[in-house]
């Protein structure tokens, strides 16, 4: 117990550090883009968050489980040294398509602004950060993953109050993320044990990934299109109403990752009966995490989004309820898939769980939408979480219960 509560402290700590921080930034970008113009720049970080996912591939579902399972520093080497030959693979394409999009769909004043900030917000799926949950480190985690991304946001506050302009925080945040990545490679793998992979190897490893990232990707594309779909179907001004709204549910999402993170290694170090209660214990704190959570979005997210991000742009009651509840659901299936389906090999249902629920999602985004009435974007937002939780909990339950048996039972 005492080993979860350290990284607790740790997995949680830091990455409410990142959520505090741009809480300082982002008001002031805010201001600066202005009612029309703030939801092209939520718009540039959710697709950004897309592309880094894609880029990211199943790592920080499989790949942590990897790690978290050998304690070879030669095995643990070869998975990291893959992990870059397929992710940046994946960024070469990705991150163009990125930019592209973001500076398609928003306003023509910030086009090429909000286009930065999509493509560094990819790039950070080639953080260490997947890695670092995976041998159970906050303090890696912390050095690498989250301060790069802290100082880029305190030292863009005052260039981009003082310029009125955006292009300062993309600017520093890649800068910042590549350097903490050529760091982190040089100095946690000794040069007896080199991250140098073979091409065939990366290119398995890639293949066997595509269920966990077809989880992944799917999820984040349900996760990321409802302020594109808003900024593209409503009035700026009303489209940036509901991207504040989406924005504070984003910061929330921090808690339920680092959550996630703490008890995903931990449920997976013992066996038996030890780890039935580790899994209850992680599925109880995330309930918890989701209620606290749903309640506070739904009655402070419209105080807190006018201080935050403006009067002219508070998020409605109606949108904060919505979202409240799909972070409840989300909460509740987190683990389910993280500690229990994708370690039992349920990939390929949990994605076809996945993507049934982002369908349905998406189409009730659009039919519950128009151009004088957003919030119904937040009706498919709730709905996918909800349905997708429904969807994985018996067979989660299942495997539960099959930890239980002994080696026995299970082959009979």
């Amino acid at each position: 117990m005492k080993t979860v509560i350290l990284r607790l402290g740790g997995f949680v700590g830091f990455p409410l550090l990142g959520i505090l921080t741009p809480l300082l930034l982002l008001p002031v970008i805010a201001r600066v883009a202005g009612p029309t113009g703030w939801a092209s720049i939520v718009s540039a970080i959710a697709i950004g968050s897309f592309g880094a996912t894609a880029i990211l591939w199943g790592w920080n579902i499989r790949g942590t489980v990897l790690v978290a399972s050998t304690t070879s520093s030669a095995r643990r080497a070869e998975l990291y040294g893959q992990s870059l030959v397929i992710r940046s693979s994946l960024a070469v394409v990705v991150v163009p398509v990125v930019i592209a999009l973001t500076a398609v769909i928003a306003a023509p004043e910030l086009r090429w602004q909000a286009a930065a900030v999509a493509g560094a917000t990819a790039v950070s799926g080639l953080s260490p950060a997947w890695f670092c949950v995976g041998i159970g480190s906050p303090r890696l985690m912390g050095v690498f993953d989250t301060l790069p991304r802290v100082a880029s946001a305190v030292i863009a506050i005052p260039l981009v109050a003082s310029t009125q302009n955006i292009s300062y925080y993309p600017g520093l945040l890649l800068a910042l993320t590549c350097a903490a990545l050529v760091v982190f490679q040089r100095t946690y793998f000794r040069r007896d044990v080199p991250a140098r992979p073979t091409v065939r190897g990366s290119f398995n490893e890639w293949r066997r990934q595509v269920g966990s990232a077809g989880v992944n990707i799917s999820g984040s594309a349900y996760s990321s299109v409802p302020v594109p779909i808003a900024t593209f179907r409503g009035p700026e001004a009303a489209a940036s109403v509901y991207s504040s709204a989406d924005q504070l549910y984003r910061f929330g999402l921090f808690t339920t990752v680092a959550l996630g993170n703490t008890f995903q290694g931990w449920t997976l170090e013992v066996h038996g009966a030890a780890q039935v209660r580790r899994h209850r214990a992680a599925m109880l704190s995330h309930l918890v995490l989701g209620l606290v959570g749903a309640v506070i979005l739904w009655v402070f997210g419209p105080l807190a989004s006018s201080i935050l991000f403006g009067v002219d742009v508070a998020a409605t009651p109606e949108a904060c309820l919505l979202y409240g509840l799909a972070f409840l659901f989300i909460n509740l299936g987190t683990p389910l898939i993280r500690n229990l389906l994708i370690p039992a090999g349920r990939d390929v249902f949990v994605l076809l769980s996945t993507i049934t629920s982002a369908i349905v999602g998406i189409a009730l985004m659009v039919l519950r939408s128009d151009a004088g009435n957003l919030t119904g974007i937040a009706v498919g937002v709730a709905a996918s979480e909800a349905i997708l939780f429904a969807a994985v909990l018996p067979a989660a339950l299942r495997s539960l219960r099959r930890l239980k048996q002994s080696p026995e039972e299970r082959a009979a």
